[in-house]
């Protein structure tokens, strides 16, 4: 399995600005698979030295959006069937491992955040709020875990897989409806106390998560055709 990369841990404003706007225009397809990310043109871009440029591109190197080559420099990730099944499988350890320890530690309160953030995804605009509010979900459930390094692996984990979150919103038009569901079906497991049920409903959401992106990329892999998610689709 590949090593996880550890990238900067804190990033000087113009660095981090230079960071969120690469991801961004990589997860919305302005920078498709294979492009060549040309230092000097980021750098003219955004105003400032090649120095914050470097540091965003150690970042998403670490998240594996991006791939930096000797004498060549840095190009957007293609994807590879092999590591999205890696990087699934990747999550459903870290995340049921981090579930399983939490669930002692769950309280009402943190059920509570966690059904309120259930009701702010059925009104959010499916895109990066609908993405976010989906993820702060996963954490409200996995913090009471105290687990911060492992916690920090399935963030470094969790941003590969947003290019893949992306493509499953494209090719899923109930994505919203089925997640709710299930997140809804994961907290009720919580409250029962049951800890076996609980954990088989958090693999089971996962796993249908990799199913559909997985089965979807199989075909479009194969045929040679990759789907690259543009501003238009989140509109």
């Amino acid at each position: 399995m590949s090593a996880v990369k550890n990238p900067p841990t804190q990033l000087k404003p113009a660095a981090a600005q230079v960071t969120e706007v690469l991801r961004q225009w990589i997860l919305t397809g302005r920078l498709g698979a294979g492009q060549h990310i040309r230092q000097e043109a980021i750098a003219k871009e955004f105003g400032v030295s090649r120095a914050p440029v470097r540091e965003a591109l150690a970042v998403l190197d670490a998240e594996g959006v991006i791939v930096r080559e000797r004498y060549k420099g840095a190009f957007v990730a293609e994807i590879s069937l092999a590591e999205v099944k890696e990087t699934y499988l990747l999550r459903d350890l870290l995340e049921v491992f981090l579930f399983d320890a939490a669930l002692p530690h769950i309280t009402e309160h943190h059920l509570k955040r966690a059904e309120e953030i259930i009701r702010e995804s059925n009104e959010a605009k499916i895109g990066d709020g609908w993405a976010r509010l989906n993820r702060e979900f996963h954490m409200i459930l996995y913090k009471p875990a105290q687990l911060p390094l492992v916690l920090q692996t399935l963030r470094i984990t969790l941003r590969r897989t947003d290019r893949y979150f992306r493509l499953q919103q494209i090719i899923s038009p109930t994505l919203r409806e089925e997640s709710r569901d299930q997140h809804q079906h994961i907290v009720d497991t919580i409250r029962s106390r049951d800890r076996e049920t609980a954990l088989q409903v958090m693999r089971q959401h996962i796993q249908s998560n990799a199913d559909e992106v997985i089965q979807y990329l199989e075909h479009q892999l194969l045929a040679g055709s990759v789907p690259v998610l543009s501003a238009q689709d989140e509109e």
